[in-house]
């Protein structure tokens, strides 16, 4: 889960999905993942592909997200009471880290 929740993309899809309330479309999320491109088709295209190559299969295999390959129009997110506290945590380290003596 570590693993999965490491990537800053892969935590801004669950940020997406969260508030989503929803499933999405693969293609939403594919704006979601490049934000930048101002909806240039390359930069969309190939965040799409990150998203259903990499992403999305990560997120499902630890069971954060549903989503079936075959049916790629779908993703959302499952209800685990860890997986949010688990982003956060991972947005916002702690900033007292490291001041223990």
């Amino acid at each position: 889960m570590f693993a999965a929740l490491a990537d800053p993309q892969r935590r801004r899809l669950l940020r997406h999905l969260r508030a989503a309330g929803g499933p999405v479309t693969t293609s939403e999320l594919a704006r979601t993942l490049a934000p930048n491109t101002r909806g240039r088709d390359d930069g969309i295209q190939r965040a799409l592909s990150a998203l259903v190559h990499v992403h999305l299969p990560k997120l499902n295999a630890v069971g954060l997200v549903h989503w079936d390959g075959r049916r790629a129009e779908l993703a959302d997110l499952r209800t685990l009471p860890m997986a949010v506290p688990l982003d956060d945590l991972l947005a916002n380290p702690d900033p007292d880290r490291g001041a223990r003596p």
